[in-house]
């Protein structure tokens, strides 16, 4: 709700030094990109901002919001060309944490043939002790889809909110940021994007992203549903 998420903020800025608490301009949700292909595979997951909560070893940070996006790239038949792109894909979606992610991905989806490929991309819009707003938080991969045999999908996960376990529908290749405090050492790490069984509430979709492959516990992603109501937020073809 409201009141956590309001109450978080206070106290982050009463934690920081004299300097004061520094905000920053994280970019708002963008409308959904249509794959030419039209995959019905990919997630009903629509961009906007979704509030998770981390568990209780965050204290007065547990509560956050994030950005979700879409971005869909074409891969050109140059070598050249596609060179240049996976450069940029290293840095507008792995922010430069995972090349050697990126050069896997690139092998994965050229020895396939791929012609397009569509991200799904999380930014943190307040940030935690670990990773600050505005860095991404984790991505996945969801067309098209790879196999990776390392990583572990389980069929039903532990909502960290109110611990109850919710169904696995589908699952997605993903990446997402670790660091120590105050970003010490950021990396990128494997893990798994979840599209999770619907609450039934306004037939409304849950998303979740596995970290540790060896914890049946995750954050689930819920819409704000103020986006729905509020003129500033409301997106209209």
């Amino acid at each position: 709700g409201k009141k956590p998420i309001q109450d978080m903020m206070v106290n982050l800025a009463r934690a920081t030094d004299r300097r004061g608490l520094r905000f920053k301009y994280v970019d708002g949700p963008a409308r959904p990109i249509a794959l030419r292909g039209g995959d019905v595979n990919v997630p009903i997951i629509r961009p906007g901002l979704y509030t998770g909560t981390y568990g209780d070893q965050y204290g007065q940070f547990q509560h956050e919001v994030l950005l979700v996006e879409h971005r869909v790239f074409h891969l050109p038949s140059e070598p050249k060309e596609r060179a240049e792109l996976w450069k940029t894909v290293d840095s507008e979606i792995f922010r430069r944490l995972g090349r050697a992610h990126v050069e896997a991905l690139a092998r994965a989806l050229e020895k396939r043939g791929v012609s397009e490929m569509m991200f799904v991309v999380c930014t943190k819009v307040t940030g935690d002790v670990h990773v600050p707003m505005g860095e991404m938080t984790f991505v996945a991969l969801v067309h098209p889809q790879i196999d990776d045999p390392s990583v572990h999908v389980p069929e039903t996960i532990r909502d960290r909110r109110d611990r109850k376990n919710v169904n696995v529908v589908r699952s997605f290749t993903g990446w997402g940021t670790l660091a120590y405090p105050g970003f010490g050492r950021p990396a990128v790490t494997k893990g798994v994007l979840l599209q999770l069984e619907s609450d039934g509430a306004a037939d409304r979709h849950r998303f979740g992203f596995l970290w540790d492959q060896r914890s049946s516990e995750t954050n689930v992603l819920r819409w704000l549903d103020v986006q729905d109501t509020h003129p500033f937020l409301t997106r209209r073809e």
